[in-house]
């Protein structure tokens, strides 16, 4: 297992080093970017979340793929670009980071080439809010008609 760990860090030959050490222990910048990247990454957090409870209430469908696609793609975004900020500044392990960029490439791409799943979602949205607007029109014509006859 160390020599594994050891292989994503650069091995005996790069060895490289920790971010902490790329910024001479500045304690005042590493926790402003600790902090903000915190931020970033929850916020990235909740996105997929939310992406990824729409795409469980959505029909099985072209449009619940292309959610996941952005649930996957927002997850990998959130690790690639600033949890992994915090894990270099203790662990460099960049050939790990280079594998789940391979990751994060694969989703983006496959998102790239079912584009057209994203119009099926507005067009999910665009029916939806048409059907909700003519329910609440009839439930107000029921009401007026309800208190005409009283």
């Amino acid at each position: 297992m160390d020599k594994l760990l050891n292989w994503f860090t650069g091995g005996e030959r790069y060895a490289y080093k920790t971010l902490m050490h790329c910024l001479d222990h500045d304690l005042v910048t590493i926790t402003l970017v600790v902090s903000v990247c915190v931020s970033v990454f929850v916020g990235y957090l909740i996105i997929a979340y939310r992406w990824s409870r729409a795409a469980r209430n959505a029909p099985d469908s072209e449009a619940s793929k292309a959610l996941n696609d952005l649930k996957w793609i927002f997850i990998l975004c959130a690790v690639c670009g600033y949890l992994w900020v915090i894990l270099d500044l203790f662990w460099p392990g960049w050939r790990l980071y280079a594998i789940v960029l391979v990751a994060l490439n694969f989703m983006t791409w496959r998102y790239v080439l079912r584009i057209e799943a994203l119009d099926q979602i507005y067009a999910y949205l665009r029916d939806r809010d048409s059907l909700v607007r003519e329910l609440e029109e009839k439930q107000r014509e029921i009401d007026r008609l309800e208190r005409a006859a009283m």
